[in-house]
């Protein structure tokens, strides 16, 4: 397997879902009173308010987020025999316009990989989550770098960024459950990236430095897929 001695190895506890799914009913019951009061107010006065329909706005996409985000740990796997670089591919073309809009330039190189037995949907969803994440970090301007290789029995995926980076205290927490350090973030993304890689009993690795970048490393074992 490849090397890891630099690269910050996340811990992981197996998933808790009733409790998970608590602390989902909790947070969407808050954000939609939010938008409830935010109704009412716009109501009373008889008047429309811009700010307000945006919050309104980011509250119910927070919600349909962590929703949805239960429902990729809750469902059942679907595995086929999987193309990963045509996963890598299909993700950076939709993600294209997102970087062109922020002047940033994609660095992509893909090695011959075996196929491998895992569900198609659920591995695009970790990539577009991991990329996304990039793309905020950096703002404007800057290089997201995507590679694949196949070393000793796994597939490795890597995406590296020269983003804000992260501090050891955020990496620590980095994939807990609700955690997140956006203000309209569900904090449910990396939590379920974590979930969904080691079901292939796989592993998601992380190295970073703040101002200066973050580099995600994913492996997954063929043989056992």
């Amino acid at each position: 397997m490849v090397e890891k001695s630099d690269i910050y190895d996340i811990g992981y506890d197996e998933i808790n879902k009733d409790e998970l799914i608590r602390e989902i009913i909790h947070e969407s019951k808050n954000s939609l009173s939010a938008c409830e009061g935010f109704i009412q107010f716009m109501l009373i006065k008889n008047e429309f308010n811009a700010e307000y329909l945006k919050i309104i706005q980011d509250e119910i996409k927070r919600t349909l987020s962590m929703l949805n985000s239960y429902a990729l740990i809750s469902s059942p796997l679907q595995n086929t025999e999987c193309d990963i670089n045509s996963c890598v591919a299909e993700i950076c073309t939709l993600i294209s316009y997102n970087l062109k809009a922020n002047n940033i330039n994609l660095d992509l190189h893909l090695s011959d990989l075996p196929l491998i037995s895992v569900d198609k949907y659920r591995i695009k969803q970790v990539l577009l989550n991991i990329i996304e994440n990039s793309i905020q970090s950096i703002e404007k301007n800057g290089v997201i770098k995507i590679s694949t290789l196949y070393k000793d029995g796994y597939i490795i995926i890597t995406i590296e960024d020269n983003g804000c980076g992260m501090d050891k205290s955020i990496m620590d927490r980095i994939f807990e459950p609700l955690f997140t350090t956006k203000p309209t973030g569900t904090g449910l993304g990396l939590h379920v990236c974590k979930n969904i890689i080691n079901n292939y009993n796989g592993n998601i690795c992380l190295e970073s430095t703040p101002k200066k970048g973050t580099k995600f490393l994913i492996t997954l074992p063929v043989a056992s897929s």
